[in-house]
């Protein structure tokens, strides 16, 4: 009978791979300013009767890390504006005058809420999770589970002929 957490294993063992690869390609690309999104990169596999996935989550920036955002239609829980006023900080960026570093978010946020990050605005890509999580990738993945899967079979053919 098929060991669903043998493959579990498998899933887990590559999601942690590819996080290590997602956290390197963060660094490279320029998308790691204070480390806290590519730390925030986890691997969850879940099992059931029949079935076993795998995911990567991250942080409230790993959604944009490839793309960066669109403008929004509402500001919401003043999460941007949080996480801008902690970059400032992170980078060690020294607003120039009078202007404080919370005048500085504010702008910054509110301009990221008008018209989108830079990145968005400009079209451009990181190409970080694209780069890591290809087809190449997830057919390896899936072949290493097809190879088990095929062990398991042969070894309970046997076990039946005995």
């Amino acid at each position: 009978m098929l060991d669903l957490k043998r493959i579990e294993s498998i899933l887990q063992r590559e999601g942690d791979r590819l996080v290590l690869e997602l956290q390197a390609m963060m660094v490279s690309t320029g998308a790691n300013a204070s480390g806290r999104t590519s730390q925030s990169l986890q691997v969850e596999t879940t099992t059931t009767d029949s079935a076993v996935g795998m995911s990567i989550t991250g942080g409230i920036g790993w959604a944009f890390v490839e793309q960066g955002r669109g403008a929004t239609r509402r500001d919401g829980d003043g999460a941007v504006g949080r996480a801008i006023r902690q970059w400032i900080d992170d980078k060690g960026i020294t607003p120039d005058g009078n202007m404080t570093k919370d005048s500085l978010a504010f702008l910054i946020t509110r301009a990221i809420h008008q018209r989108g990050t830079l990145l968005h605005l400009l079209g451009e890509r990181r190409e970080v999770y694209t780069n890591v999580i290809t087809e190449n990738s997830i057919q390896a993945i899936l072949n290493e589970i097809g190879t088990e899967i095929e062990a398991e079979i042969s070894t309970d053919i046997v076990n039946a002929f005995k």
